[in-house]
């Protein structure tokens, strides 16, 4: 599979794509990983997901990211999460953004608290806010603190 080019990863079927161990995927190259078309990244499983290396997650499309199921992305380990890049993270759907994990949220950059969209800044559960540090949470902007509920708020003071 490390032998894929990245020409011939759009190639490759969804099935195929989904018929892949877990090793497979993590010998695919940072070149072949940023060929993945949306539709073989919403086709990877909730198995192959985490098999991702945190450098092959940073090479995924935002359109790619953007399209893994929220299954997908709740299994997304700690490492994985706090590697996604700003395009990756502004690509993240309200969905996904609900879909974290309270672990996830706590390994949340600063830089990725305070470039959330308006509409992700609402989908944040209660429950991750108050997972979040005292550093995270001061990355928050005036704006987006401006955005959430009460219910929101008051988490962030757990």
């Amino acid at each position: 599979v490390a032998a894929l080019t990245s020409g011939q990863m759009p190639a490759m079927t969804t099935a195929d794509l989904a018929a892949l161990s877990t090793a497979q995927i993590a010998a695919l190259t940072t070149g072949t990983v940023a060929a993945l078309t949306s539709a073989q990244a919403a086709a990877l499983t909730t198995v192959e997901v985490p098999a991702l290396t945190t450098t092959q997650i940073t090479f995924l499309s935002p359109g790619a990211v953007a399209t893994l199921t929220t299954a997908s992305f709740a299994v997304l380990t700690t490492g994985q999460v706090s590697a996604l890049t700003t395009a990756q993270m502004h690509a993240l759907t309200t969905a996904e953004i609900n879909a974290l994990t309270t672990a996830q949220a706590a390994a949340l950059t600063t830089i990725q608290v305070s470039g959330f969209t308006d509409a992700q800044v609402g989908a944040l559960r209660p429950a991750d806010l108050a997972a979040m540090t005292s550093t995270q949470v001061g990355a928050f902007t005036g704006h987006e603190i401006g955005l959430m509920s009460s219910t929101q708020v008051n988490a962030l003071f757990h």
